[in-house]
């Protein structure tokens, strides 16, 4: 599977360690420090990026959701990607309110225990995986 992961800067070490989690169970990870280089347009590799992906996980921080960009950007993509079939995840690190575009969906819960948290992120995306081959999408 390909998962695009979407964090604030200020929680780069976690959603790092989050990617080589992943990765290290084949799926494939576009995050923006990876990607982009010096002279990049952030907003339209990202687009790219994110349109290409099979799934979106949205590390959820205080610090994430006290950032400007997040209420445009979550609702920004939450459209593109329902349009496109793709999953949505919510990752919760820490005890804060889910921003109003996640409010209502469930959320793989890394607040207390980062294994845990991984085994629910994996079973959302491969439970995606498994609905888009029967849907046909």
């Amino acid at each position: 599977m390909s998962v695009f992961v979407s964090y604030s800067k200020e929680d780069a070490d976690f959603a790092n360690h989050l990617a080589s989690e992943l990765i290290k169970r084949n799926n494939y990870i576009w995050m923006a420090k990876w990607e982009l280089q010096a002279g990049d347009s952030l907003l339209a590799r990202s687009q790219v990026g994110i349109t290409a992906m099979d799934a979106l996980l949205i590390v959820i921080s205080k610090t994430s959701i006290s950032a400007a960009w997040c209420g445009k950007e979550l609702t920004a993509l939450t459209h593109e990607l329902a349009e496109k079939h793709a999953i949505i995840i919510p990752v919760l690190m820490e005890d804060c309110e889910m921003p109003p575009p996640l409010k209502y969906k469930l959320y793989a819960d890394f607040r207390k225990d980062f294994a845990a948290g991984l085994k629910e992120a994996l079973e959302g995306i491969a439970t995606g995986a498994v609905l888009e081959v029967e849907d046909g999408f």
